[in-house]
């Protein structure tokens, strides 16, 4: 009979580790299933976008200024869709740590586990040059067509660009506390700083071009291009800082949102391993100073 019964708590024990280790299992398959869609996703756009890139190369040696601005919208598209990708690629880089944090918990070691991060490092790496490449295609192409035009217009162009950005950024609704909502607006703001920033070559060219005018040009024209030169410069400036404020508070509140999720998720942690202590009489019986040391070690663990 006890024999029978050691038996029995053996199956069982066998029965349970076997069940954890299928649960296990599936997680791991889960996860590899959201990776690969994840993987699948990027190297697509990663594939699409250099080979636009390849032909655009081909096509930009034309100078005439319609050809450079056909070319710069496409850089500037590329440009905001590369800044659109920079969170699928925080969450391929995020569903590999989960793979891997699974493949441990399985007892899997060595190379598939870093064939997963050679799959990371390779896109992270791609990604990272496709972005580089367009911003400075961009920046180049700007003062391209800035030197291609006539000086005034490209003044002209210029400060209506600004008041229409500025009043883009006045339109930029407060920021939500909603993780998705927030997460499109630093897209809308990073795509508008990284438009400012990619004027800045354009200003400083208009500026410079603009200067040796005025030692040639009549008196009257001198002043009103000198008036609308200096106008340029302190609204790029108020642009430029407006966009950066913006960001660095809708950066601010996410990081505090952030800080807040993890406190919360540690507290409801030790609720759920102290939830025996806390039904208890001699929890209630603890002094006040001795429950407030508990909670404020596990806010500041």
């Amino acid at each position: 009979m006890e024999k029978h019964r050691e038996v029995e708590i053996r199956y069982n024990e066998l029965k349970d580790n076997t069940n954890k280790f299928g649960e296990k299992l599936a997680a791991l398959v889960a996860k590899e299933k959201t990776f690969n869609e994840s993987t699948w996703t990027m190297l697509s756009w990663l594939t699409d976008t250099e080979e636009k890139l390849s032909m655009t190369r081909q096509e930009a040696s034309a100078p005439e200024p319609e050809a450079l601005r056909a070319h710069l919208e496409k850089m500037k598209a590329l440009g905001s869709d590369s800044i659109t990708h920079k969170n699928q690629m925080a969450e391929l880089e995020k569903c590999g740590r989960e793979v891997m944090a699974q493949m441990a918990e399985l007892g899997i070691r060595g190379e598939p586990i870093e064939k997963i991060q050679e799959i990371i490092d390779d896109i992270a790496g791609r990604h990272e040059v496709i972005s580089e490449e367009v911003t400075e295609r961009a920046n180049d192409l700007q003062t391209a067509v800035t030197k291609s035009q006539d000086i005034q217009d490209a003044v002209d162009q210029l400060l209506s660009w600004l008041k229409d950005t500025d009043r883009r950024l006045d339109l930029v609704k407060p920021i939500s506390l909603n993780q998705e909502k927030m997460t499109e607006q630093a897209q809308q703001l990073s795509i508008m700083e990284n438009d400012i920033e990619s004027h800045k070559p354009s200003v400083d060219s208009v500026k410079q071009a603009a200067s040796e005018l005025i030692k040639t040009c009549d008196l009257d024209m001198a002043k009103r291009l000198e008036g609308k030169i200096n106008d340029i410069g302190v609204k790029f400036l108020s642009v430029q800082k407006k966009c950066r404020q913006s960001s660095k508070e809708l950066n601010d509140v996410a990081e505090n949102l952030n800080r807040f999720s993890d406190n919360l998720d540690l507290v409801k942690t030790w609720v759920q391993l102290n939830n025996d202590s806390l039904e208890s009489s001699e929890w209630s019986r603890k002094p006040i100073d001795q429950l407030k040391v508990g909670w404020l070690g596990l806010l500041y663990h």
